[in-house]
């Protein structure tokens, strides 16, 4: 099992990434309006928009599902971790605290435990750096999301000014 995290790592890493460029060239890979533009090229706008945050949602929903998957994946390692430290510090327990001439400190038994558990510790970090990675794949996606929500917000808001100012000129 301590194999399977670092081979999934990469490829989840790589999935992440694809998510955040994909909301990136969504968010902001299209022409905006001018200020003076007509009703009629904020609507056109507005039909490129929507589909568009249509796929951000999309991109959210499968990065939050991705983030419970690898959270779940994740907490096994880091739980064996823990486990294995708790395991080891039992059995120490019992043991001197005096190595050789010198006092351990509870630190030192610490870096002992860590160091005959070093495959588990390893696994623990590649299971957290990948959690931190879904945090940020999901926040981003996240922002992504809000920010052309609030410009087809913005957008509506110029349509309607721009009738108004229509019907005060008529």
């Amino acid at each position: 099992m301590s194999e399977k995290i670092r081979d999934l790592s990469l490829p989840l890493e790589e999935a992440l990434n694809k998510l955040i460029e994909e909301s990136e060239e969504l968010r902001s890979d299209f022409q905006l309006p001018s200020i003076d533009a007509s009703p009629g090229e904020i609507v056109a706008v507005l039909y490129e928009v929507r589909p568009r945050l249509d796929r951000l949602e999309a991109l959210l929903i499968k990065s939050l599902r991705l983030k419970r998957d690898i959270l779940q994946i994740a907490n096994v390692f880091i739980d064996k971790h823990n486990e294995s430290i708790d395991s080891f510090m039992v059995q120490q327990k019992n043991a001197n605290f005096i190595r050789g001439t010198d006092f351990t400190s509870a630190k030192e038994r610490l870096a002992d435990a860590n160091v005959s558990n070093i495959e588990t510790k390893r696994d623990a970090v590649v299971a957290q750096s990948l959690i931190e990675a879904c945090e940020l794949a999901v926040s981003t996606v996240r922002y992504r999301h809000a920010g052309l929500k609030d410009l087809k917000t913005d957008l509506h808001a110029a349509i309607r000014a721009a009738s108004i100012l229509s019907s005060m000129e008529s």
